[in-house]
This record gives C-alpha cells, structure tokens and sequence, in this order.
C-alpha cells in the first residue's frame, strides 16, 4: 500500500491538472494519485491506467518529493533529441538555393535531385539526411515532380533546312 496522503490543497492541485493539463500524461498521472488517495489499490490503479505497479509507486514518490517545485512534479523529463539547428539551417541554406538553376552552381544537371541538393549542403559544410532535405523543401512549398521532356515537331519545311531532297 502507498502511504499517500494529499492534503486538500493537494487534491485541488491534481484535480486542476486533470481537467486543464494539455499533456495526456499529467492528466493520467494526476488521476492515478487521486484514485490512491481515495484508498484504491495499488494494482487496480496501475491495471486501470495501463502501467506497472511500480510506475505508480514512482508517481507518488515524485510526487512527495519536496525538492521539486510542485508545478513539475508530474511532468515529462527533458527528452534527448537531434537539436532543431540542423533543420532549420537546411532550410535557409535550400530557401536561397531553390530560386536558381542547378547549372548557375556548377552542376552538369539541369533539375534538382535529392543527392545533388545533399552534395551542394556537403560542399557548404552543413551534414543533413536525405529525409531533412525533402521535409524542408515540402515546409518551403515545393513538390517533387518528375522532369518532362517535350519533343519539338518537326519543322514543315525541315528538308530544305537540312539540304534535304526535293519532296515528290
């Protein structure tokens, strides 16, 4: 059994959590110790919510733990993840880049593909994946569409152009 005891402005805390937290997991976390405090027990609570037993006994020792302000106690850590300047500088990099041709830059041809953008971001020093430089051109608004060539027709006259024989 936990031994959680929430005092009413405790009780007034979790229930304000419970109906205006935007985070789904403070929601549950607040109801789970409210289902404590009222005296149900341990494994029906963690069956209720879906979670181990001993997830639960870790939300009521946060939240009794006193050197946290009682704001955070309930929330998500910080997650470890790959920092947003990556994005966002192959973003700005592609925005200058797009308006030109690939020939302007030295490139042999004359539409964009993913691996010529990812040597023309290398040769610039900025290290991105394949799936980072599609995402920030869809966030740029342009579409991949396959390159269409038109043939030309030919001339009426294209025989006496070419010095070619008389038509007859």
């Amino acid at each position: 059994m936990v031994a959680l005891r929430l005092t009413g402005r405790d009780r007034e805390q979790l229930s304000g959590l419970a109906r205006s937290s935007r985070s789904a997991r403070e929601t549950r976390r607040a109801l789970a110790l409210l289902d404590l405090d009222a005296g149900e027990p341990v494994a029906r609570v963690a069956q209720r919510y879906r979670v181990g037993r001993s997830t639960v006994y870790e939300w009521a020792a946060r939240w009794a733990d006193a050197t946290r302000p009682r704001g955070e106690r309930l929330r998500d850590a910080a997650r470890s993840g790959r920092p947003p300047g990556t994005r966002d500088g192959v973003q700005e990099v592609l925005a200058g880049l797009m308006p030109t041709a690939p020939t302007a830059h030295g490139y042999r041809h004359p539409s964009r593909t993913t691996p010529l953008l990812l040597a023309h971001l290398k040769r610039g020093g900025v290290e991105a994946s394949d799936t980072t430089v599609r995402r920030a051109l869809h966030r740029l608004g342009y579409r991949w569409k396959r390159p269409r060539f038109v043939l030309s027709r030919r001339a009426e006259h294209w025989r006496q152009a070419k010095g070619g024989s008389r038509p007859g």
